[in-house]
């Protein structure tokens, strides 16, 4: 990821409300080089984790932007991780 596409993630940072970080790892490494690299918009980010060594299923990811949208946490899957993120720095 570098150099980091900073305009292209930006814009579409611009254009939603909340984004869900999709990763298959426990510490959410892509949505930390973002929140790095365009610290202003980490109050918008979440990442949807599974570390299992299994693949995502479809109805996982969907039932995590459910729990997002309805803010509502309680509805993501059981073999993921739901956290939301705040801005470690603004630019």
């Amino acid at each position: 990821m570098m150099p980091f596409p900073e305009s292209d993630v930006a814009d579409f940072l611009e254009s939603v409300e909340e984004a869900v970080v999709v990763e298959m790892n426990s510490g959410g490494q892509f949505r930390g080089l973002v929140q790095r690299e365009l610290g202003a918009y980490g109050d918008r980010l979440y990442s949807l984790l599974k570390y299992d060594g299994n693949p995502f299923e479809p109805a996982e990811v969907v039932d995590g932007v459910r729990a997002v949208i309805t803010d509502d946490p309680s509805v993501a899957p059981p073999t993921t991780r739901l956290e939301p993120t705040k801005a470690t720095n603004s630019r």
